[in-house]
């Protein structure tokens, strides 16, 4: 299978974005909230339109400072709404070919990263499907830059030299403009070395760590002077929002249960194999430290930095299913063996809302049991967050029940493979 996607797997991916895309600004209705603008895209909408012309930039924080997706939007001769689509549009299949490429990067077959980017293509939350619903947003063009500086990173890794250390600080910079919190890659860099050692004092090898600073200090600065430009640029004069604020709100209103009800809503229940064969996921984290830090920086992020805890879920999507596809490929016969696979995939299909469209944002509206989703007719109810809590409390407790189920059966499944071995 490696062979036939390593010739054929970007032109198999370009057809299904094709038929994805297609699929989404055919079938889809685009988000009547604020005359398709939606939530923070009616400030996107905002800083485009004053780009384009020549006015003062001032809307409302902290999308006031991510002006990449909207001077890219304010630059083409169509209208706002539609030149968001058009740059989004083609970010999105810019974005999936480097994760098909990323992902090769580290599974043995490329068959495998090829089912990985399918399910993120075919995520109502994820881009070629979400834009035709929602084309006023930065993600996918964050995304783009997230996945050049995890391929650099992987770069620096196996081979560091200076050329590409100086491209990491400038693709970090111009990233800050789209979204800032591309600026905390950069934290990634002194991890390269892989320094953690748990026989140095503070498990750390601090000698590691130090050949990495001037490069991070650079890296760090150039980020840095972006954000601060993004400030600059802008009038922000009377604006309330704070960064630390938005943290402290999160922090104290987002569980573990809501957290882990927001992963099983990205991901579908197979991250749990990320426990299940929990020596395979420290094994891989222990072999590449600047992913194992980006691990618990997408954590941090997913658990504070605001209510859309599936759309940062998203974002770190490249680091968070690399083990998980490693563990596939090492436990194939356990993980698709009839009773495991097809609940797995049955219920990805509903975590996807494969055949079901986004609904439209109503507010409050009759409650329907979730299966795995969400069926209310409403948006807000399709994340953990900001849902209606019987809905979240429910599909936790039906994800977990299934996790039980995968647990067991894959402890029956090695019994009977083992018991067969000694001729039992």
């Amino acid at each position: 299978m490696d062979a036939f996607f390593k010739w054929y797997g970007y032109a198999l991916l370009s057809i299904l974005f094709t038929i994805v895309m297609l699929g989404s600004l055919r079938f889809q209705d685009r988000i009547a909230l604020n005359d398709g603008k939606g939530y923070d895209g009616q400030y996107y909408y905002d800083v485009a339109e004053q780009l384009q012309e020549g006015t003062t930039i001032r809307t409302e924080s902290p999308q006031i400072y991510r002006l990449g997706t909207p001077f890219l939007a304010s630059l083409l001769p169509f209208p706002i709404l539609d030149s968001f689509l058009y740059v989004n549009m083609l970010a999105s299949f810019i974005g999936c070919l480097l994760l098909y490429y990323w992902l090769s990067l580290f599974f043995k077959d490329r068959g495998t990263a090829f089912i990985f980017v399918a399910f993120f293509m075919l995520h109502w939350l994820v881009y070629p499907r979400l834009i035709g619903y929602y084309p006023a947003t930065c993600d996918p063009v964050a995304f783009v830059f997230i996945m050049l500086l995890l391929i650099l990173l992987r770069k620096l890794h196996k081979k560091p030299n200076a050329k590409h250390y100086v491209l990491f600080g400038i693709l970090a910079a111009l990233g800050v403009f789209v979204r800032e919190f591309i600026l905390l890659f950069c934290l990634a860099i002194p991890f390269l070395g892989n320094p953690i050692d748990v026989k140095k004092p503070f498990f750390i090898n601090f000698k590691k760590v130090f050949k990495k600073l001037p490069w991070f200090a650079f890296a760090l600065t150039l980020a840095t002077g972006a954000f601060i430009a993004t400030h600059a640029l802008v009038d922000d004069s009377g604006l309330k929002y704070t960064f630390g604020l938005a943290i402290y709100r999160t922090f104290i209103g987002k569980t573990i249960f809501l957290l882990t009800t927001a992963i099983f809503l990205t991901y579908g229940v197979s991250w749990v194999f990320l426990l299940f064969f929990w020596k395979d996921t420290k094994k891989f984290y222990l072999k590449y430290h600047y992913l194992l830090a980006l691990a618990v920086l997408g954590i941090a992020i997913c658990w504070f930095g605001g209510g859309d805890t599936e759309r940062f879920f998203i974002w770190f999507f490249p680091v968070f299913m690399l083990p998980l596809g490693r563990i596939y490929e090492k436990h194939a016969k356990q993980l698709l063996h009839p009773l495991i696979i097809i609940p797995v995939l049955l219920t990805a299909v509903l975590t996807l809302r494969l055949f079901w469209p986004i609904a439209q944002p109503l507010g409050k509206v009759d409650f329907q049991w979730p299966f795995f989703q969400s069926f209310n007719n409403n948006f807000e109810d399709h994340f953990s967050w900001h849902s209606d809590k019987r809905i979240s409390t429910l599909l936790f407790a039906e994800y977990f029940a299934l996790s039980l189920y995968l647990f067991f059966m894959i402890r029956l499944i090695n019994h009977y493979n083992n018991s067969k071995r000694k001729g039992i």
